[in-house]
């Protein structure tokens, strides 16, 4: 424990110093009620999928793979602690969850700069149209979707980013026969803030409580603000764009232009989306090859995988660069990227 906290004594220091104000639109949860909502989970129990009485077939759930192991974490579960602060075979893994803007996102949270010891998180303010999470470790301040450190002695570091799929159960249990599950009692469902709520926590449901609303961009109307969209940060110049998400079918591919570059946006199951950049030289069209496994395929002979690695048998051997970016609401999205880009298809 000494070791430990010698390396990292230097970086605590109070919240207070990320400045959270109203003219920050920033604001730390209140007390009482709140608190239920404001601890992580850490380290849940899991069983086999196929032992999972506690899930219902059209249960979403958020699904990783990750590290030789396939999970599934229930929304209905996540509603609850937002955070869930996980290891997985031995390596640490964060999972972010937010019912109001519909986002979730996955995370490797070891830092080389702290000799490779893994951050652990919780929520901790409510900042531009979603909330904040903290690592216990520096007290640095994060965005819980984008992984980047906003404030703190770790500011703009970003995390390395582990894909996620929100499915329904039974679409990721026949998909991954093998996949355990986070085990929890029915009686979660019930809880305030879960399935009591009716359908306001449903993907894309415009609801918004007023602590959201407080910190939220609601002046930007080019989309209602319970657009789905798929945003990306890692265009041309990191400059962000948004992807609009409806009128795409399940495991279809859709492909737009953006400052001159060419992507698809890839939907599979439910609410499971990527979106990768492609070149001339892996071709002009890029289509669904195989759904068991997913493979994509271009008219001249390119093949890769669900990662965008090309496959042995490809006459391309350049990989599809996946993009960085998440689901979300517009509200959220244009909260935090002002200047974003909407793309058509």
């Amino acid at each position: 424990m000494g070791l430990v906290f010698s390396v990292y004594s230097k970086f605590f220091f109070p919240l207070s110093t990320f400045g959270f104000s109203n003219t920050s639109k920033s604001m730390i949860f209140p007390h009482g009620e709140e608190r239920a909502y404001a601890l992580p989970l850490n380290n849940p129990p899991v069983i086999k999928g196929s032992l999972a009485t506690h899930m219902d077939p059209n249960d979403l759930i958020v699904g990783i793979s990750f590290n030789g192991i396939i999970r599934a974490y229930p929304r209905w579960v996540l509603v609850s602690y937002h955070i869930v602060n996980d290891t997985i075979n031995g390596a640490p893994l964060l999972v972010t969850h937010c019912e109001i803007c519909s986002a979730a996102s996955a995370f490797n949270p070891t830092r080389a700069n702290l000799m490779s010891r893994s951050l652990s998180f919780i929520p901790c303010s409510y900042r531009k149209g979603t909330f904040s999470i903290c690592d216990l470790q520096s007290n640095s301040l994060w965005h819980p979707f984008s992984g980047q450190a906003l404030e703190g002695p770790l500011k703009g570091s970003i995390l390395d980013r582990i894909p996620v799929k929100i499915v329904k159960w039974k679409n990721w249990l026949s998909a991954h026969p093998d996949t355990d599950v986070v085990v929890s009692s029915i009686e979660q469902k019930f809880r305030p803030h879960g399935h009591s709520d009716g359908n306001i926590f449903d993907i894309g449901n415009p609801y918004m409580p007023w602590m959201i609303a407080r910190t939220a961009n609601l002046k930007d109307h080019r989309l209602s603000r319970g657009t789905l969209v798929f945003g990306v940060t890692s265009g041309p110049d990191k400059l962000p764009f948004a992807v609009k998400l409806d009128g795409l079918a399940e495991n279809s591919i859709r492909s737009f232009i953006y400052e001159k570059k060419n992507y698809f946006l890839f939907r599979g199951f439910d609410f499971s989306y990527l979106v990768f950049s492609i070149n001339n030289s892996q071709g002009r069209k890029i289509f669904i090859s195989s759904k068991t496994p997913l493979t994509f395929a271009s008219e001249n002979g390119g093949k890769w995988d669900s990662s965008g690695k090309f496959l042995d048998d490809s006459k391309i051997k350049i990989n599809l660069e996946l993009q960085d970016g998440y689901m979300t609401e517009w509200f959220e999205w244009v909260s935090n990227y002002p200047k974003t880009t909407i793309c058509d298809y």
